[in-house]
Formats: C-alpha cells, structure tokens, sequence
C-alpha cells in the first residue's frame, strides 16, 4: 500500500471514529458524491544553476490544457453544537492534453535549443483531505463556517508522442500541507441554496520525473524537485433541496497554486548528481462538480 493511500485510508477511518464516539442525539452525518470535470494549465521551469543563471530559464514544461474528469466523495459529521468534521478523496483521471518541453540557451528564454510539442493524454490525480470546522454565524437562513485541515494531493503527468510510442517519460507532482478555509451558505425557506467557499493553502511540493529515453539520466527517478509555496481555492455552488435529506448541487471551481524557488536534482548515469534551481512550478485549474447529498 503507498503512502498516499495509506494517508487517504487513515483520514477516512479518523473521520468514522469521531463519528462512532459521538451520541445519537449529538451526530448529524452526510454524505456527498458525484461526477467532477478539470481543466488545468500546469508548468515548470528550472535555471542552470543554483544562482537562478546560465541561462536564467534552462528547461520548461508547460502541460496546457490538461483534461480530466473523476469522481468527488465526502462525509460530514457534526459532532457538537456547531463543531463539525469532514474527510473527502477525489479521483480524476486524465482523457486528453498537450504539452511542450523547451529548452534555451540564452536568458529569458531566447536562443531556443530545443522545441518539443508533445501529448499528454494519459494520466491520473487523487486529492484526500481531512477538515475541522466551526460554524460561528447561525442566523435565519445564513450560515457561516471557518475551518482549517490538511490536504494531501498527487498528480501523474505522461509525455508520449503518437509518432514515438517508446516516448512514455512521467512527472509525478505532490502538493500537500494545512490549508484555512472560509464559507457560508444561504438557504432561504425555499428548495434553492446558494454557497461559496474560499480555501488558503500551505503546500509543500515534491516532484520526481521519469525521462524515459534519456540515456544519460538514471532510471525509474531521472531527477527530483522540491519547493514550498501557496494556493487559493474558490467555490461557487447553487443547490436544490426537494427534500430534507437530499441537496441536489453544482459546484464551480477555480483553484491557483504556485511555489517559490526550489531545488532541482539531476541524477545522471556515471553518478553525478547536478543541483540547479527550480524558477517555481504554477498551477491553475477551473472545475465542474455535480454532487448528491444525503443526510441522516
């Protein structure tokens, strides 16, 4: 079992327990799932050295767009007075994409070397998380809730070529860390509901890539990133409640995550290991989710 699911498995089990401890007359427990669609514009660049020069852009990859469609589950449960938790595990898998790999000689990008437009149409991502919540504002048809939580997210990018099909090179990307989150809902005596959600993320970010031709590059980990950054995540939904156990939702979803410098590790073939810097990797994505509540 890998370490991501390992993590996803104990959220879930942390959430049940909580759960399991509290009173019958204390508990209210949902669940949510449906059908979720991304698009995302991804990318990377590195310099040639640890200073950020020679040239001050070595190597990018830009995957844009990237699309992916999955499933989005939840559970809720409100453990006491205006106390709540909440765990969910995403699934997305990769249907079409394109990407290219430049590479450049000269500083901001001039003096191209290399121009590489590639497909990117396989791949996949999960994203696990566990939150606490407090609903501080309760009045009439307004409720509002602050939270904080931990989030753990792992994307797999491929590189392939129709024309090459030896062309299987990877980068798998981790983005995981504590995020603060903010939001409310209204929900007047009618069957409609409207809410919107703003999540602060702090992420660490570990990358390893696969270049699977490179005759130089070592293999199954051709070379390692790392960098620390942040991220923003908005929501926008509009609900239907025919009735009290059942929300019939659909979220919109933007989220923008960006790392500072890091630090890129080069492993080649006869032992050297070459450090540059990473310039960031950026990521920004927008969403469709359909979801299905049912409360008890």
């Amino acid at each position: 079992m890998t370490l991501f699911k390992k993590r996803s498995l104990f959220l879930f089990l942390l959430s049940f327990s909580v759960a399991l401890s509290s009173t019958a007359q204390e508990k209210k427990f949902s669940v949510e799932v449906g059908p979720e669609y991304r698009n995302t514009d991804f990318r990377w660049n590195i310099a040639g050295n640890m200073q950020g020069q020679n040239p001050n852009v070595l190597s990018e990859l830009i995957f844009k767009p990237v699309n992916a469609a999955g499933i989005h589950t939840k559970v809720e449960y409100n453990i006491i007075d205006n106390f709540s938790m909440n765990a969910h595990y995403d699934r997305l898998w990769t249907y079409t994409g394109s990407v290219t790999d430049f590479d450049y000689a000269g500083d901001n990008r001039t003096n191209p070397t290399t121009e590489l437009y590639l497909q990117s149409n396989k791949g996949h991502a999960r994203s696990a998380g566990v939150n606490f919540d407090y609903h501080f504002f309760r009045k009439n048809d307004v409720t509002a809730t602050g939270g904080v939580g931990l989030d753990f997210t792992k994307e797999l990018f491929y590189l392939t070529n129709d024309n090459d099909p030896l062309l299987q090179s990877t980068y798998e990307a981790q983005w995981n860390g504590p995020n603060a989150t903010l939001k409310g809902l209204y929900q007047p005596k009618g069957i409609f509901n409207i809410g919107a959600g703003l999540t602060y993320r702090y992420l660490i970010y570990d990358a390893k890539a696969n270049w699977n031709l490179v005759e130089t590059f070592q293999h199954p980990v051709s070379f390692t990133h790392d960098a620390k950054g942040h991220g923003l995540d908005y929501r926008v939904s509009f609900g239907i409640k025919p009735k009290d156990f059942l929300n019939i939702g659909l979220d919109g979803l933007y989220s923008n995550w960006k790392t500072g410098y890091g630090t890129d590790k080069l492993f080649q073939t006869d032992g050297q290991i070459i450090k540059a810097r990473m310039n960031g990797a950026f990521k920004k994505s927008f969403g469709l989710r359909l979801t299905t509540t049912f409360s008890f």
